[in-house]
């Protein structure tokens, strides 16, 4: 292996012809000081001081859609940046509906997406999971609840600490700028389509079952996308859509035109014959069918927000049907 070394020597040598460069680095050694005394204060764990070194932190925020072009060095003041938070088993890190502005990566542990008065679960995320990102440029408020359900390692990052440090790296600003639009633009058709889906079953299920992190929750047990990355399943989940259907309304039938997918929100369906005088198989919420079909076409995510019983005349899809 060979690598370049520079000692302190001589790093102090070319320092006094460049007072400015010297500035510079005292005050990332400062930054740096303080972050190492946040973990020290923390009374991390080996394995958790090991997980918040600064350089492992600033690889794992590449998995973030809105840093992964970014280059090594904004990254890295980016780690030293965020906020270092524990949280106990049980402790609730957002509440739906609150003002948002921050985001938060998760380094270890795992948290859960929870109904208001915490009976249902809807999405569980662990390490290198992250949530929140959209507050980073936008106004919006926490569409979700979100708690610890083991004690979790996490790094939070201010949406006020992004601006100041976005003003000293100029050119990755607007192109950060970009990506967040498009995902804002993503993420508000989303939340459209959230309030029309809810108030159409009255209020039953309520609008965290429908949020991006269910969706990723629910896209990473189809075997058709196993080991897909972070980026991917966040992505894909913003492109998802929210379709309602009636109860007995026919989905599909043999012989349509197959380009997408359903994942079951709220509901049931039922798989029958073609003239609907046999039920071969129900499927109920978290059920997904139809995945071979995505590769030809879109990924469509499915709220059925009534049991569905079918009549004679209608059939979803033919038991020797395959996807």
């Amino acid at each position: 292996m060979d690598v370049f070394q520079l000692t302190k020597n001589n790093l102090d040598e070319i320092l006094k012809k460049y007072p400015e460069v010297s500035e510079k680095i005292k005050a990332e050694a400062q930054v740096r000081y303080k972050y190492n005394e946040a973990r020290e204060k923390a009374k991390l764990d080996n394995q958790q001081e090991a997980e918040t070194e600064v350089e492992i932190v600033r690889e794992k925020l590449k998995v973030v859609p809105l840093f992964q072009q970014c280059d090594i060095g904004f990254l890295h003041q980016l780690a030293l940046s965020m906020k270092l938070c524990i949280f106990e088993k049980n402790q609730i890190i957002i509440r739906r509906g609150e003002v948002a502005n921050s985001m938060f990566f998760i380094i270890s542990g795992e948290v859960q997406v929870e109904s208001d008065d915490g009976s249902k679960i809807y999405a569980e995320m662990g390490q290198n999971s992250f949530f929140g990102e959209v507050a980073l440029f936008y106004d919006i408020r926490r569409t979700a609840n979100i708690r610890a359900k083991s004690q979790c390692t996490v790094m939070e990052l201010y949406k006020d600490v992004l601006d100041k440090l976005l003003k000293e790296y100029s050119g990755i600003e607007n192109q950060m700028k970009a990506i967040a639009k498009e995902n804002y633009d993503l993420f508000q058709k989303r939340e459209h389509e959230i309030k029309v889906a809810s108030s159409k079953n009255n209020g039953e299920t309520e609008e965290s079952a429908y949020n991006v992190e269910a969706t990723i929750f629910h896209l990473e047990k189809v075997p058709l996308f196993k080991k897909c990355t972070k980026i991917f399943f966040n992505s894909l989940a913003l492109h998802t859509s929210i379709v309602s259907f009636q109860k007995g309304e026919n989905i599909i039938k043999k012989g349509d035109e197959a380009n997408e997918m359903y994942i079951i929100i709220n509901g049931k369906v039922q798989v029958v014959s073609e003239d609907g005088s046999k039920t071969f198989d129900t499927m109920k919420n978290g059920a997904f069918f139809g995945e071979g079909n995505v590769k030809r076409g879109k990924l469509v995510l499915i709220n059925l927000y009534r049991y569905l019983f079918f009549s004679d005349r209608l059939n979803i899809i033919d038991i020797n049907q395959k996807f």
